[in-house]
């Protein structure tokens, strides 16, 4: 074993001993270059990333605030995650490629009557191509597989492997469930009236009395057995079990206490997360880039860096899945 493998072995356990409370006192100092992308591919992935995350934040609202602290910093990470891709040597991809495949400002959202048509142009001008990769070989990104297809067996994985798209047997009017032990069932799917046993027979997943409905809305009322409410892109709720309404979810900011996230009540924003800090359940934004991350705990890194080797790192070829 190398000095640097014995090093980084005792930074790890120290690492793991400490991530079980996140309190105060509990520092690393220690941090490693994240091999942040260079230039290559960043005016075009720019473009990309402003166009999704413009309309992330003007369509889906919730998710958006849930997922990002502010429009830059969601531009700059999906630039990143772009620029990641481009440069897989197994991918199919050029600023051409990327920028015709960025979303217009004036993109509609799924709920406009324009957006079906929209689409459809959008497919037109940016196929979803796959890399050069055949199922079985080892991948970095989805994008170097020709199935588009690249998953980990686990969290710590540096890279994936390509696998075959396990819902391609399934039709457009059917939902895939694609299990652990990696089987697919494909349920052909009904809409609202019609009968049903479960809600994921159901468009809306939802079936109340052997019919398929959609969910109560915000103010309606609600089960507290079955808990469910509408989902919404501009707003998240959840069914308040001492009013039996369909109340909205508050979006807290990193520091604030998470108790109530498991009644529902509450959810992190801003990409941070619910863990135990300071003898408490707390907001923690992801770790930074370069610094000691506890991905088995539940602090990560803020996507698209990795968790690897207990730091947060960006990979950007396949040559860094194998270790040193």
């Amino acid at each position: 074993m190398s000095t640097d493998r014995i090093r980084f072995a005792a930074v790890l356990f120290v690492v793991a001993v400490g991530a079980c409370h996140f309190d105060d006192s509990f520092q690393i100092d220690a941090s490693v270059d994240p091999g942040r992308p260079g230039a290559e591919f960043r005016e075009a992935c720019t473009e990309q990333a402003a166009g999704s995350c413009g309309y992330l934040a003007r369509c889906y609202t919730y998710y958006f605030e849930q997922g990002w602290p502010d429009l830059a910093t969601c531009i700059d990470r999906r630039m990143l995650g772009c620029q990641l891709r481009a440069s897989d040597p197994d991918a199919s991809r050029d600023d051409d490629s990327i920028r015709a495949c960025a979303l217009p400002a004036d993109f509609p959202c799924s709920s406009d009557p324009a957006y079906e048509a929209a689409s459809a142009e959008l497919r037109e001008r940016c196929p979803d191509t796959g890399g050069d990769l055949p199922n079985g070989t080892e991948c970095q990104s989805p994008a170097a597989c020709a199935s588009g297809i690249c998953t980990k067996d686990d969290h710590a994985d540096r890279c994936g492997t390509c696998r075959p798209d396990p819902c391609a047997a399934c039709t457009e009017d059917q939902r895939c469930l694609h299990y652990v032990d990696d089987t697919v069932t494909c349920i052909t799917v009904q809409e609202d009236g019609a009968s049903c046993t479960e809600g994921l027979t159901c468009t809306s997943t939802y079936c109340k009395d052997f019919v398929c409905a959609s969910p109560p809305d915000e103010g309606e009322a609600c089960e507290p057995v079955d808990g469910r409410c509408e989902a919404s892109a501009q707003v998240a709720l959840f069914c308040n079990a001492s009013t039996l309404r369909c109340e909205r979810v508050a979006l807290l900011k990193a520091g604030e206490n998470c108790e109530a996230s498991a009644s529902g009540a509450v959810a992190c924003g801003g990409g941070s997360s619910c863990l135990p800090h300071g003898g408490t359940m707390t907001c923690v934004d992801p770790a930074a880039d370069g610094a000691a991350c506890f991905a088995s705990q539940g602090l990560g890194c803020l996507w698209p860096a990795q968790c690897i080797d207990g730091f947060c790192r960006f990979q950007v070829s396949r040559s860094s899945c194998s270790q040193d």
